[in-house]
């Protein structure tokens, strides 16, 4: 099993989440909306700003979406580059793992870890440190791959979210809520959110794989009916329960 360090370094500096944070075009705000989820990502609702964490946050970009909405941002960050143009934005970033960053208990109001958690190495670990930084009513939410699924039956080994070996584990709705159960949250939702990347990009893997179409950048990903289409039968698959991303949304409750 790898190390966190060890991960970091399958991850290049062209990475999609280490990317300055850059002003949307109108090609993609048109683009945006035009794919945009029925079934967005489901923060959790609060009174009020608080003191939000966000784990593998990249460069900030959901940092930046927090701060617009009153919330004091924090963001823990493996990756050197994605730290540094997190910093470079202005983000309070700790550069390392949520274990390494030793927050004192009880400090943040909403901790989020979005397609990060099956990165990890040691999963219980990271949800004893989780439950400790969390005040008590606060809230967590952790999206990750969902293998119980119907993209993953279709497509096994050429899966998108297959990913070793940096996803070290692989997490079901089941197994999941099980491990946060288990360290002491009350589940309070889990939600179906995926898109069109994971069934174009299992096609391409198929086709890389298996025909003369070999295509590193991705060619499925440059026809828009294709992503249109794709992304439609994504949000069928979601509605039935058998989407390949998954969120849980728990809270911490004291005994």
């Amino acid at each position: 099993m790898p190390t966190e360090s060890e991960l970091a370094q399958y991850y290049s500096e062209g990475y999609y989440a280490y990317q300055p944070i850059l002003k949307p075009t109108r090609l993609t705000k048109l683009k945006q909306k035009i794919l945009r989820s029925p079934i967005p990502n489901h923060d959790p609702d609060f009174s009020e700003p608080g003191d939000f964490l966000d784990i593998g946050c990249g460069s900030g970009t959901y940092l930046e979406r927090m701060r617009s909405r009153g919330w004091n941002v924090r963001g823990v960050e493996p990756s050197a580059h994605g730290v540094a143009n997190g910093r470079q934005a202005g983000f309070d970033i700790f550069h390392g793992t949520l274990v390494q960053a030793s927050f004192p208990s009880d400090s943040f109001d909403y901790v989020r870890s979005n397609h990060s958690f099956e990165h990890m190495p040691n999963p219980v670990q990271v949800l004893g440190e989780l439950y400790r930084i969390v005040r008590s009513g606060g809230k967590v939410y952790v999206g990750v791959p969902n293998i119980d699924s119907l993209p993953f039956r279709l497509f096994r080994r050429y899966w998108w979210y297959m990913g070793a070996p940096v996803h070290t584990y692989s997490y079901s709705v089941k197994t999941l809520t099980a491990l946060l159960q288990r360290a002491g949250f009350l589940i309070r939702g889990v939600h179906y959110n995926s898109n069109y990347t994971s069934l174009l990009g299992s096609l391409q893997i198929y086709v890389n794989r298996n025909t003369t179409k070999r295509s590193e950048q991705g060619w499925l990903f440059s026809n828009l009916l294709l992503i249109i289409t794709a992304n439609l039968l994504e949000r069928i698959i979601d509605l039935v329960h058998q989407g390949d991303a998954i969120e849980v949304i728990c809270e911490k409750v004291n005994p």
